[in-house]
């Protein structure tokens, strides 16, 4: 390999690594957030098929309620309980927007354990 081409690697690895540690240092961690500001409430819904479903509803203030209501579901791999949701649930609250943030349908059902005789 050439000297110019393990120099342009270096450099990219150390600004890389710059770069990581800065955001790091700058990030807004959500698992360090305030408590909301307006009401929130836990929500769980039972189907005639017996699944347990849940949520969050974030409540925005009776003064700046628009008469619109948001239902944020998240996608694979994530909970609406997770930091990052609850964060924007509540800003979306703070901008007047009632929220509810639901899991998907059977999201929290543990897949049965198969047992095989021996």
């Amino acid at each position: 390999m050439s000297k110019r081409f393990l120099l342009g690697l270096l450099a990219a690895i150390l600004l890389g690594v710059g770069a990581f540690l800065l955001g790091m240092r700058m990030a807004v961690h959500p698992e360090n957030q305030k408590p909301g500001k307006f009401p929130e409430q836990m929500a769980f819904v039972r189907s005639t098929d017996d699944v347990v479903s849940g949520g969050v509803m974030f409540t925005s203030p009776k003064q700046s309620s628009k008469p619109l209501m948001i239902i944020w579901v998240h996608g694979w791999g994530a909970n609406f309980y997770v930091p990052s949701y609850v964060g924007i649930g509540r800003v979306l609250a703070e901008r007047g927007f009632t929220t509810i943030s639901v899991n998907t349908r059977m999201h929290d059902i543990a897949r049965p354990r198969r047992s095989f005789a021996a």
